[in-house]
């Protein structure tokens, strides 16, 4: 997938409907459209750039240190307990939908244990299927 067709790099973003809780130089925090089985919250922390390798280098320091400095601060005096699940590479071992780094944070219902799928996707329409091509 390419950066145009990215949904979540600065060209697609503002397509989504779900609100932006918070933004910074580098991410954005927005609800998951698709909440996770029995998840109470599901946010998606989005880094800005279109990254699909995970690297650190002097263009990507910046971005970690705003992701504790800032980004999870945020997140935790919000939602203060939860669980973060990192998604990064491609659609046939990751179990992603988009291939751009993401991070869930994923809050699940009381008494409820949240699920989420992590493996090769077993793609169920042709919209995914598409997703996979691109």
């Amino acid at each position: 997938m390419n950066v145009a067709q990215c949904p979540f790099c600065p060209q697609k973003i503002h397509e989504r409907i779900e609100p932006i809780h918070f933004e910074t130089a580098h991410w954005r925090v927005t609800n998951n459209r698709t909440r996770y089985e029995n998840a109470k919250t599901h946010l998606l922390l989005l880094p800005k750039d279109h990254i699909i390798k995970f690297l650190w280098s002097q263009k990507t320091l910046g971005l970690w240190s705003e992701f504790y400095m800032r980004v999870m601060p945020f997140v935790q005096a919000n939602w203060p307990q939860g669980t973060l699940l990192m998604r990064l590479g491609g659609f046939e071992t990751t179990g992603s939908t988009v291939e751009h780094l993401h991070i869930h944070w994923i809050v699940p219902k009381p008494g409820q244990t949240a699920y989420a799928h992590m493996g090769p996707r077993k793609w169920k329409s042709d919209e995914w299927k598409d997703l996979k091509k691109a």
